[in-house]
């Protein structure tokens, strides 16, 4: 059985949302190192010399679930709540 995305913890989410949209990430301005460390241990992400980057696996999971169109809609939907 293949893991969806709606099926990460939200830290677990976070971050590969983070690795999708801003590309490899030093350690020290990743959002969830905890996140981070689980989605190494599913086979998503790699850690190597301080910095985390998607696998294969994480970039297709990441397509799939449509990743962009939801960072783009949150994002609009707090220029919204902070405009009202």
């Amino acid at each position: 059985m293949e893991l969806k995305f709606e099926e990460l913890k939200s830290n677990e989410q976070d971050v590969l949302e983070e690795l999708f949209l801003n590309g490899p990430t030093w350690d020290g301005y990743i959002v969830s190192k905890t996140g981070r460390d689980s989605l190494c241990d599913l086979g998503l992400a790699e850690h190597r010399s301080a910095w985390a980057f998607l696998t294969r696996a994480g970039v297709m999971m990441a397509i799939t679930a449509d990743v962009r169109e939801r960072a783009d809609t949150r994002w609009r939907r707090k220029q919204q709540t902070s405009m009202a």
